[in-house]
This record gives structure tokens, C-alpha cells and sequence, in this order.
């Protein structure tokens, strides 16, 4: 993960913030692709949902409500996924309770970066508990597309009520 700090345009402004340093698991440190801020776990503080490229796997970081997070082992994601010797490369990250329990549950958009076609790995649904652990939903949910997904996003399109995912590639 970094951080790209601008000069500021304004003289009267010369302090910067410091940033605690998050440690990651091995393999997910690196090619970050995704991310996006949701409480997760319903402690009322933004957690952090970073999709890792070329790790095949979603990392969760709690936030402390002081601005740091810390990623705790304990919490239960699905495992990497690996096919042979593509890597899958998760773009694109989206919350919002589409099982109706009041939970936020994810979406994440898939393509993989290896091979003429781009594709091989479809997007995924991880259903959330509202502790901060998630399980694989996907099966019954979305079409088994394997093409390249850039940008994932819930939104009532039809206003009926629910939430639909809408997936651009």
C-alpha cells in the first residue's frame, strides 16, 4: 500500500498527517487492485476491503475509529483461488446487503492478467455476517461469466426494492 502525498498549494498549510503502517498477509502486500471502505464488522468504524492482484485473495483490514486498521487473522474469508497458472486479479470491490439479513456482503469483479483472452475466473459474491467474516455466495447469484470485469457496483436499477449488481467490463 502507499501513500502520495501533493505539495500543497497554499503556504499556510505545512503539516501532513502521519500514517501507521499496515502489515499485510504474505502474498497480499503487493499489486493491490481494489479497495473500498464499508464498516463491516457494525462497530461504526470504516473497515478497508482491498482486492490483491495476482495474490487471488481479498484482504480485510478493521478500522480503529483513530485512522489506522490492523488485518486480523481471525476473520474468516474465502481462500485464494488458483487455477493452474493463472492469477486471478480482483478490480474492482462493492458492498451492499443483497441477502436482506441487514449484513454488508461483497462483490468483486474478476479477470485474470495472463493470456490472450483475459479471462478464465468469474466475478465473485461473498456473504458477510456482520462480524467482519464473509463466505462464498456466488453460486446461484451470478452467471458463471468468465470475461473480464473492470468496475462492480450495486444499485436498485429496476426500483423494486432489492439491490442489482451491476458488472462492467
Amino acid at each position: 500500500m502507499s501513500l502520495v502525498l501533493l505539495p500543497s498549494l497554499t503556504p499556510a498549510q505545512t503539516s501532513y498527517a502521519s500514517f501507521p503502517e499496515l502489515q499485510l498477509p504474505t502474498g497480499a502486500n503487493t499489486n493491490m487492485s481494489s479497495h473500498y471502505v464499508a464498516d463491516v464488522n457494525s462497530d461504526g468504524n470504516p473497515d478497508m476491503i482491498m482486492g490483491a492482484a495476482r495474490a487471488g485473495q481479498v484482504v480485510l483490514a478493521l478500522g480503529d475509529g483513530h485512522g489506522g486498521f490492523r488485518h486480523d487473522p481471525q476473520l474468516k474469508m474465502p481462500p485464494p483461488e488458483w487455477k493452474s497458472n493463472l492469477f486471478p486479479n480482483y478490480t474492482s470491490v462493492a458492498t451492499g446487503d443483497i441477502d436482506g439479513d441487514g449484513d454488508l456482503d461483497l462483490a468483486i469483479g474478476t479477470v485474470y492478467s495472463s493470456g490472450p483472452t483475459w479471462s478464465g475466473y468469474p466475478d465473485r459474491i461473498f456473504l458477510g455476517d456482520g462480524k467482519g467474516n464473509f463466505f462464498d455466495g456466488t453460486k446461484g447469484r451470478l452467471p458463471q461469466n468468465k470475461d473480464t470485469t473492470s468496475e462492480v457496483q450495486f444499485i436498485d436499477i429496476d426500483r423494486d426494492g432489492d439491490l442489482d449488481l451491476l458488472c462492467a467490463g
